[in-house]
């Protein structure tokens, strides 16, 4: 994956690679951007590393979530940006 949130400064941090796509760029925008809102509760840091180590990364809720709301909503982003950047 090219990205992770940072809970304790509210920063995601992207990593940029030369065959991303924009595709890939919006899913992982949209992804972070719910363990944004996510952590943006009291104690979730504490649940989402408790889930950790109950049942790995894969199956984490808050991992499950963002990935949903991701696939859910890639194609409308990317259909946005391009409707409104005339750079793409």
């Amino acid at each position: 994956f090219g990205a992770k949130f940072q809970s304790y400064n509210k920063q995601i941090i992207i990593y940029l690679y030369p065959d991303l796509r924009l595709e890939d760029l919006t899913d992982i925008i949209i992804h972070e951007y719910v363990h944004h809102i996510q952590f943006s509760k009291t104690k979730t840091e504490q649940e989402y590393n408790k889930k950790l180590a109950e049942v790995g990364y894969w199956d984490n809720p808050y991992e499950v979530e963002a990935r949903k709301l991701a696939q859910q909503h890639r194609k409308e982003c990317l259909k946005w940006i391009l409707r409104h950047n005339q750079l793409f």
